[in-house]
C-alpha cells in the first residue's frame, strides 16, 4: 500500500535547501542603510563646519586636529572633501579654513 498523504515539515518543499541558497541581497539588520550613511555624513559635516566657524578658535585647523576633535580622522577627511566640493571651506595642504561665504551665512543665521 502506498502512502498518498502530503508531506509536511523539513524537506517537504521542492525549493533548494542548504547553505548558500539563502538570499544575500537583503541588508543586514545591523548594517546602516544608504540614507543613514548620508545623514551621518551630513551630521559630521555640520560638526566640522561648526568647529571651523567657532570664533574662540580662530585660524586654520589641520585635518589631523579636526579628526582628533571629532574622534575619527577618516570621517573628518570625508567631511572636509564634501565641504570643499560645496565651496564652504578652502584647503591649503593639510590645513582647512572656512570661506567668506560660509562665515557670512553663519553671521546671518546667528544674527551677528
Amino acid at each position: 500500500m502506498v502512502d498518498k498523504r502530503e508531506k509536511s515539515g523539513p524537506g517537504a518543499a521542492v525549493t533548494a535547501r542548504g547553505r548558500g541558497k539563502e538570499r544575500t541581497d537583503l541588508p543586514m539588520q545591523d548594517e546602516p542603510s544608504r540614507g543613514d550613511a548620508d545623514a551621518q555624513l551630513d551630521s559630521i559635516e555640520r560638526v566640522v563646519l561648526s568647529l571651523l566657524l567657532d570664533s574662540s578658535f580662530s585660524g586654520p585647523w589641520s585635518v589631523d586636529e579636526l579628526g582628533r576633535e571629532i574622534g575619527s580622522e577618516l570621517h573628518a577627511a570625508a567631511a572636509i572633501v564634501s565641504l570643499h566640493a560645496s565651496g564652504l571651506v578652502h584647503r591649503c595642504h593639510e590645513f582647512v579654513l572656512v570661506t567668506r561665504s560660509a562665515t557670512r551665512f553663519n553671521q546671518l543665521v546667528n544674527g551677528a
